[in-house]
């Protein structure tokens, strides 16, 4: 419901030489007034990259409005940030490490690779899970552009996510991701 702003314009009339004042009203907008969605479309928005620091992590569960924040696994604050963000409210998802093309690139502690076996991908991902406790709701690929487009691995991670009640979120760090071939495969 929007309240009118009021305008006063001082106005003089040639035939009287005294102000009188009109009013005109102006609809205002609500500061988060969004227009509806089309075809029930919506916007989520993903913090990544938390666990490293739980000062950050508090601001991103501060924040007024619902987001995602996705924590990455083993490191020294992922199980004090991942209790924060379920205790906050917000949704919590596992930020998981997978080695990217740029084999330079060290994705993190908990990562998989493309080397591994199927059975050792999924208890890595099994693991990183366990890490952040209840309330995780999906993973999300930390790096992978190698793992995602391997559509064994990538399969393996989804297989896992299946087994848990878990939704897959591909990051899209390539053009050449499985992970949609992957899910059709799998009908998920």
């Amino acid at each position: 419901q929007s309240s009118p702003i009021i305008e006063n314009k001082p106005t003089i009339k040639k035939s009287e030489k005294k102000e009188s004042v009109q009013t005109k009203q102006i609809p205002q907008k609500k500061p988060f007034d969004i227009p509806p969605a089309k075809n029930n479309a919506t916007i989520v928005i993903v913090i990544d990259d938390a666990g490293l620091n739980l000062e950050n992590c508090r601001k991103y569960t501060n924040l007024p409005f619902p987001i995602t924040i996705a924590v990455l696994p083993k490191l020294k604050n992922t199980k004090s940030c991942a209790s924060l963000v379920v205790n906050s409210g917000k949704e919590l998802i596992l930020h998981q490490p997978m080695q990217s093309f740029n084999h330079e690139l060290n994705p993190g502690p908990g990562k998989i690779s493309v080397e591994m076996t199927t059975f050792e991908v999924a208890q890595i991902v099994k693991e990183n899970l366990d890490e952040l406790g209840i309330g995780v709701k999906g993973i999300n690929n930390h790096e992978g552009s190698e793992v995602t487009s391997d559509i064994i691995k990538i399969g393996t991670v989804l297989d896992v996510c299946a087994e848990r009640g878990v939704y897959f979120l591909d990051s899209r760090t390539t053009a050449n991701t499985k992970a949609p071939q992957a899910a059709l495969e799998r009908d998920m």
